[in-house]
Order: C-alpha cells, then structure tokens, then sequence
C-alpha cells in the first residue's frame, strides 16, 4: 500500500548471552513514475521491391514503421505505471512513429528515388543503374532520445524491359491504276516498331509479308511494296 509505514528491525543471535538489537525506521512506498522511454521496438519484417529500369508506371513500395514490442510494457515497475488501468490509472505512451529520412545505406538516397511520407518512389532510367539497393530508414518516436534506424527495405533494381512495340501507322487510302506508267510504292516505315519503355535495345527483326498469289504486288524492302 502506498503510505509511509512505520517498521521495526530486530536482531537476535543465536546464543541467548547477547541482547536483541532493535532498530525502528520508515518505510515510504510511491507510486512508480512512467517512463516510456523503457519500452523496447521490434523493427519491421524485410520488405523487397522488384521493379524494371524505365517502368512506364513507376512502381512504389510503402515502408513497414518498428513496434512497441508488447512484453516490453510490464518488465519493471516504471513502465507498467504507464499501462496502469487501476487507480491512478496510467498516463500511456504515445506509440506514434514517423519516418524522417531514407537513403541508401552508407550512401544518399539516388536521385531516381523519391519519398513522400512512408512511400518510396522508383523511377529509374538506365540499366547502370541496375542493382539491389539496401535502404537506411530512420523514424523517429515521441519518446525515444535517438531515433530508431533499420535496413530491412531492400530495391531489387533490374535491367528495362520492353512491354510493347508500336505497330508501323497505316498508310493513307490510295489507288493504283492499270497500265499506270509509275509503280505505287507504299511506305508503313514509321513509326517502324518504336520500343515501349524506350529500352534502347538493338533489336534483330525478321520481316514476313503475306501477298496473295498471283497479285501485282512485290516486296522492295522491309518495310515497302510496290504495286
């Protein structure tokens, strides 16, 4: 109980020959003050994005925040005055955290990377920039005297992929007339199979034409016929 309580300390020895020593003395029980900064943290899972240089959507990954760790909350007597539900009841703690910076680990956040809140952006541009990249995140606490820092955000960086090709445009409507003097050449070179994302690959294409038998029709080039 808390109070002040008066106590009496007796001591004896165990031959009878010598007198009892009697000491008198108070003894003044408070209540534990909180003290948040006690509670332990356990950093979030590892988390990994896998993504592709020049993604036409860039892709972005939401950063885990470190928790109280549960049985940190009852291992001394300053910290369960906190959680105390009897009267006085506890005060608390405010277990809020919020992510302050992130950068690469021993290095600076890239310049293709952008973070909004706990939201990390990755909008590569060159396969030199292909690699994993290990991430420092740091976050701070209402409480806590340092920071909490953790590297379980892992960017699996890899080479561009192309998703598409643009399809040469169609040519406009034309006509050829029998016995013409000049030939009809007609031209499906643009936009001749554009890369989409604009990977930059050298690509090796075969080109295959389906003329009907027996038509006036030949090719002249890989992307012309003539008529």
């Amino acid at each position: 109980m808390e109070g002040t309580h008066e106590l009496k300390l007796i001591v004896s020895l165990a031959s009878t020959a010598y007198p009892k020593l009697t000491v008198n003395f108070d003894l003044v029980i408070k209540p534990a003050t909180c003290d948040c900064k006690l509670l332990d943290w356990i950093y979030p899972t590892a988390q990994t994005l896998v993504t592709t240089v020049l993604k036409e959507v860039p892709d972005t990954i939401t950063i885990n925040h470190a928790k109280v760790d549960p049985a940190s909350k009852t291992t001394s007597p300053a910290i369960r005055a906190c959680y105390r539900t009897t009267v006085p009841v506890g005060p608390g703690c405010d277990e809020t955290t919020a992510i302050t910076d992130v950068i690469e680990d021993g290095a600076t956040l890239p310049t293709f990377m952008t973070r909004t809140g706990d939201v990390l952006t990755v909008s590569a541009t060159s396969n030199t920039q292909v690699k994993i990249y290990t991430m420092k995140v740091t976050h701070s606490t209402k409480f806590e005297l340092l920071p909490i820092v953790f590297n379980t955000v892992k960017i699996d960086l890899r080479v561009c992929v192309i998703t598409n090709l643009d399809k040469p445009t169609a040519p406009t409507a034309t006509e050829q007339k029998i016995f013409a003097l000049t030939p009809l050449d007609i031209n499906l070179s643009s936009p001749g199979f554009v890369q989409r994302p604009a990977c930059g690959y050298a690509l090796t294409q075969t080109f295959t034409w389906e003329i009907p038998a027996g038509a006036p029709i030949t090719k002249t080039g890989d992307y012309v016929i003539r008529v």
